[in-house]
């Protein structure tokens, strides 16, 4: 915005003195290049009015493209386990093109402006020379005041400017589009592919050993071992930055542990195509991330290709149907950026109703209601519930009351598992599980 004050002060300041300096050499002729000014201004806001909607709606497109780019960042674990790159790069594609298709229009809308403005000038500069010879030669006007005068009347240098701008502007929206859809094609750490094709059947989780540092000397996981069976419901339980997330981002391989073996249906996670592993994978974080589409194509993102019905029932047992057919336009409501125009209870149900649809062999749970009222969690954990049925469930939460039905809880203390057993067992043996359970008793109240 500065630039811009300082070149219209400047812009200004330099016509004031050159229309000063030019009745200052010759009025008649100073009056005659005025004339052309009527004439620019017509033209300028005769094609100003099909500019400004069209710059209008640039303008929104550009809008659009940033927050598609800023949820997109802010969505890539749900992008990525929903295997969703292909999708948003089509999306990018398409607005790109319209964005393209938009400027180049613009642009060719402002070059015919200047072209306009260019004839308007030749032809003063053509009447100015001729009316500047006759002076000349009736030696009421020097040869070198014409030259002086008709150097002042050229001074035009805008519309270039403009043009250049406004290129410089669509490579710049180019370039950022670029550089999203290099982070949504580099398939995060993992750099090969197994030669064999395996693929998720039953759900069994086996962790062997595991050491996981997100750098280096700052162990996160430290010798981690467990076992799942398939159907199971595990919870992890322990006081913040004891590991318990760190489990559920190993799983996806959305990291790769530096030492011990991660195995699903006693394969290890490296043997599986991760677009296959990740098929069978959902997850329902605590802050649930929608993107700025309608609820039906937010519940689509867990598979694409479902039908209308499909929709509906998933949305259904999520406990969604009837607040989605209560909004204005139903399930075709807009959830706005990163679901804006939803509640967080109902966000969640959305997320839910997503992973329904998935139908995933394997649910991870990250504090799935933490950040909901009491009202709002009876609801969303009923959905859960339904969610949670004959899938292998990795359950992460604070309040634990939403873990006491575990088959197995698993007690995290400094990255490591320090006990584990059943929600009775591990208040009659844990001291750490039992201080966790009174404090949350003790904020319930």
């Amino acid at each position: 915005i500065t630039n811009v004050l300082v070149n219209l002060i400047q812009g200004v300041i330099s016509l004031v003195t050159v229309i000063f300096m030019l009745f200052n050499q010759d009025f008649m002729l100073a009056s005659l290049t005025l004339t052309v000014i009527p004439l620019i201004i017509y033209t300028s806001k005769r094609l100003g009015n099909k500019v400004k909607p069209l710059s209008m709606s640039i303008r929104q497109q550009m809008g659009f493209i940033t927050a598609m780019i800023n949820e997109s960042i802010a969505g890539m674990t749900i992008i990525k386990l929903f295997q969703l790159e292909k999708h948003a790069s089509k999306m990018f594609d398409h607005e790109q093109k319209k964005l393209v298709k938009n400027s180049v229009k613009e642009t060719g809308m402002r070059a015919s402006n200047s072209l306009m403005i260019g004839l308007l000038f030749l032809f003063q500069f053509v009447l100015v020379v001729a009316l500047g010879s006759v002076k000349v030669f009736q030696g009421t006007m020097t040869p070198g005041a014409l030259i002086s005068f008709i150097l002042y009347a050229d001074m035009i240098a805008g519309p270039i400017s403009l043009i250049s701008g406004i290129y410089l502007d669509t490579k710049s929206t180019s370039a950022s589009i670029d550089r999203l859809q290099t982070i949504l094609k580099t398939d995060d750490i993992v750099q090969s592919q197994p030669a064999h094709f395996h693929t998720v059947e039953k759900g069994e989780i086996e962790f062997e050993n595991v050491h996981f540092a997100y750098k280096p000397g700052q162990i996160v996981l430290n010798d981690i071992s467990f076992h799942i069976a398939p159907g199971m419901t595990v919870a992890f339980v322990g006081k913040s930055g004891a590991g318990k997330s760190t489990v559920l981002k190993l799983l996806p391989r959305f990291y790769v542990p530096q030492g011990g073996d991660i195995k699903i249906d006693g394969v290890r996670i490296q043997d599986y195509h991760t677009v296959d592993l990740r098929k069978h994978i959902a997850i329902v974080p605590q802050e649930s991330f929608l993107f700025g589409m309608s609820i039906k194509d937010n519940i689509l993102c867990g598979k694409p290709d479902a039908s209308d019905e499909q929709v509906i029932e998933a949305a259904k047992k999520a406990n969604a149907h009837d607040f989605i057919m209560a909004l204005p336009q139903g399930y075709e409501t807009i959830a706005g950026e990163r679901g804006a125009n939803l509640s967080g209870g109902q966000r969640q149900r959305i997320a839910i109703a997503r992973a329904f649809i998935k139908s995933p062999k394997i649910l991870l749970l990250d504090e799935a209601t933490s950040a909901l009222d009491n009202e709002t969690q009876a609801e969303v954990q009923q959905a859960l519930n339904r969610l949670m049925k004959d899938r292998t469930v990795i359950v992460i939460a604070h309040r634990l009351s939403t873990v006491m039905h575990a088959d197995i809880i698993f007690v995290m203390d400094q990255g490591k598992i320090i006990e584990q057993g059943t929600h009775s067992e591990l208040m009659a043996t844990s001291l750490l599980y039992r201080n966790l359970y009174q404090e949350y008793s003790a904020k319930a109240v």
